[in-house]
């Protein structure tokens, strides 16, 4: 009675080697080969998919036009989210390094002997970007300079028109592509619509900025 149960045993574990249990060397290796083969075909589809997303983010229009800072500000809307909050006697950004201001007239008609060196210049407030802050126009006489916080590390009060204003940073003659010159627009709630081309324009990076009413 013992020698038909080993049997039945035995044609049993053939049965279920055959359906699904181990598989021959050579059948394991093919299977390892297409499931290597998927995986190759799949990385593929996947990079030429990134790549094909890169390229059009790398042509896609910039929403806003160009924003004016560089560096990791070089596309796209200001992203700054530092609110403007008032420091000591209305200053913002780093301390001042310098003891004494010029007036901005009198900084860009020496500029040639200023170079790259910080300065601090004064002028008035007339106009500051109307979204984070970043930015603000100062007048003194017929000179004008627009002033940008240094590495969106800052930004000043919306309402800082018509303010005397204390800048410590460089200077620099520049000119704004027609994508910045609408960037600026935008800010200060015009229509960059009614803008075009280029701009020659003095920049500050400011690293302090202080306002006086």
């Amino acid at each position: 009675m013992r020698l038909p149960s080993v049997l039945f045993v035995s044609c049993a574990l053939l049965a279920v080697s055959a359906c699904g249990g181990d598989q021959p060397a050579s059948d394991k290796k093919g299977a390892e080969q297409a499931d290597e083969d998927k995986d190759e075909d799949k990385d593929k589809d996947g990079s030429e998919v990134a790549a094909k997303g890169e390229a059009s983010l790398v042509n896609a229009p910039k929403p806003g036009g160009e924003c004016l800072h560089e560096g990791k500000h070089d596309e796209g809307e200001c992203d700054t989210e530092v609110p403007p909050v008032d420091g000591p006697d209305g200053h913002f950004g780093s301390p001042f390094a310098l003891k004494e201001s010029r007036p901005l007239n009198d900084a860009l008609t020496n500029l040639a002997s200023i170079g790259s060196d910080p300065v601090q210049i004064s002028g008035e407030v007339t106009n500051v970007c109307q979204k984070k802050g970043c930015w603000m126009v100062i007048k003194d006489g017929d000179a004008q300079a627009r002033v940008l916080m240094k590495d969106h590390a800052f930004a000043v009060p919306f309402d800082g028109k018509g303010k005397k204003a204390v800048v410590e940073g460089t200077i620099e003659a520049k000119e704004l592509s027609e994508g910045q010159v609408k960037h600026i627009e935008e800010d200060a709630g015009r229509d960059p619509s009614k803008v075009s081309g280029t701009r020659n324009e003095y920049i500050v990076t400011a690293s302090g900025v202080r306002l006086e009413s």
